[in-house]
């Protein structure tokens, strides 16, 4: 754009974008397109989780034991396998139930943490493309404040982008370890 016109690009000799049909057309390819995207991809994960959560026994909250099982059905399904597996082992069969409840747990937190960092994303990402596509919209009509809150918001912005590090850390076991 500044080959063809430098006024497009450069106002009072700082590099800005103020061509609107660039601002627009830049802010949904590059923020709401894949706003979308993730969206659809997040419901995606948690209706797999789901579907994970309901083909694993459930933990029952017993003061005597964290392995107990409430659905017997399943329990006996899980055995079954567990001794064409593992005929016998009745450790392995205990061992393998665990590794599935701590598989089912892991996944939990991940969604947990994909859900965090998503949701952060949004709240932090979401102002500066607003403000900026509001900008493109009114353009010489605006409120300065609507200029004085751009330089804010992607602030806010770059600000979630260094926090998604520590996020991961605080979330993550595995992360706090190599972290620390």
């Amino acid at each position: 754009m500044g080959f063809q016109d430098k006024q497009k690009v450069f106002v009072n000799g700082t590099c800005t974008m103020n061509e609107p049909r660039f601002v627009l057309v830049g802010s949904t390819v590059a923020f709401f397109v894949p706003l979308i995207i993730m969206v659809v991809c997040y419901y995606l994960t948690l209706r797999d989780l789901q579907k994970h959560s309901t083909s694993f026994p459930q933990e029952s909250k017993s003061q005597h034991s964290s392995e107990r099982i409430s659905d017997s059905s399943l329990l006996n399904s899980i055995s079954s396998i567990n001794k064409s597996t593992f005929p016998s082992k009745k450790g392995s069969q205990r061992q393998g139930r665990r590794g599935m409840m701590q598989a089912l747990k892991n996944e939990r937190r991940a969604s947990k943490v994909l859900g965090i960092v998503f949701f952060l994303f949004l709240i932090m990402w979401c102002p500066f493309f607003i403000t900026n596509v509001l900008i493109a919209i009114c353009q010489d009509n605006c409120s300065e404040h609507l200029y004085n809150l751009i330089h804010f918001f992607v602030w806010v912005g770059y600000v979630s982008s260094g926090v998604n590090p520590l996020i991961y850390t605080l979330f993550n076991e595995t992360y706090r370890q190599a972290f620390a």
